[in-house]
């Protein structure tokens, strides 16, 4: 799947700027951890290993992008979005991202944005620093602050 988003999203960025993300920090902001049925756990702050795609066409600074990620669970999950950029300088922008999620138990997601197993839509703002050949990105997911690095080509 991720391959099929990639190709797609490759044809429709002749001009613009194509990131590779690789890693991820994440960082829950009010809370310690979760309870399932077993008990307490403490999310999955460091080892989230991000991996994934995004194109953005330079004219629109409209994007396409895949990520697969262990997500904050420790279950495996993947984002397909559509983003948005706006240009503060030559080296920031700020955006949003949409998308779906895949990989989140019912429990684990609010009612509000589930779409069907596992799957719920998402919005996160975004604040992208970046020069020629790298950049890092956070983004704000619910209460979860994710902080990825990358290069560009």
């Amino acid at each position: 799947m991720a391959i099929a988003i990639a190709i797609i999203a490759y044809s429709q960025v002749s001009h613009g700027d194509r990131y590779v993300t690789l890693g991820g920090i994440a960082e829950h902001i009010g809370s310690d951890g979760y309870y399932d049925s077993e008990g307490f756990h403490n999310y999955n702050e460091r080892g989230n290993n991000v991996a994934g795609v995004e194109f953005v066409s330079e004219e629109t600074q409209l994007g396409l992008g895949h990520m697969e990620f262990d997500n904050s669970y420790y279950n495996k999950g993947s984002l397909s979005y559509v983003s948005k950029y706006w240009k503060l300088n030559e080296h920031v922008r700020v955006g949003v991202l949409g998308g779906v999620v895949q990989g989140y138990k019912d429990w684990q997601v609010s009612k509000h944005v589930r779409l069907g197993n596992e799957l719920h839509a998402m919005v996160a703002p975004v604040v992208k620093v970046e020069n020629e050949n790298w950049f890092a990105q956070a983004a704000a997911f619910g209460n979860a602050v994710v902080i990825t690095l990358g290069a560009k080509f």
